[in-house]
């Protein structure tokens, strides 16, 4: 287990859905075919094509920023000594630290991603806070005020029990 010393529990997650690489390949070969059509072939697009620099404009945001944004997404959770730290990558930067001071309850949970909160990724529904990327497990914290954070995992029973000892020791 890599990360900082004190590090108890840590975990790596990239999308899995076959849906999501199908998609993002599908993405890449329509924008790359049309850029080469009109910006190397010279054959224009539709009735009403976009001027050559507008494809440029298209080609570098949806057929290469785009897709590395997509192939950059990781969500990372660690339990250390010092607490719960997240890190939903290329969205931060650095890990986001989780506040147990207030936590009342903390379980393992089964979710819908689609139902529960419409769709994967850091998501908001009913009073809580979701970061979530693939399956429909993970650990539900719920504070004192009726809020809550759910953090997808593929290793639920593992980032519960780390988490009760970080909540022993304070």
């Amino acid at each position: 287990m890599s990360g900082p010393p004190g590090t108890i529990f840590r975990e790596a997650q990239r999308p899995r859905h076959w849906y999501f690489w199908a998609f993002l390949l599908f993405l890449i070969l329509l924008i790359w075919s049309m850029a080469i059509f009109q910006l190397l072939l010279g054959v224009p697009l539709g009735d009403n094509p976009a001027e050559d620099w507008e494809m440029a404009i298209i080609f570098i945001l949806a057929g290469i920023i785009f897709p590395a944004f997509l192939l950059l997404i990781k969500l990372e959770v660690e339990v250390r000594a010092d607490g719960l730290f997240v890190r939903f990558r290329p969205i931060h930067l650095r890990f986001v630290s989780i506040p147990l001071d207030k936590v009342v309850e903390v379980q393992t949970a089964a979710f819908s991603p689609l139902g529960d909160f419409g769709g994967w990724g850091i998501r908001y529904g009913d009073g809580m806070k979701a970061y979530t990327i693939n399956g429909k497990r993970g650990v539900r914290l719920t504070y004192d005020d009726g809020d809550g954070l759910l953090i997808g995992s593929l290793r639920p029973e593992e980032l519960e029990m780390a988490i009760r000892t970080i909540l022993k020791r304070k």
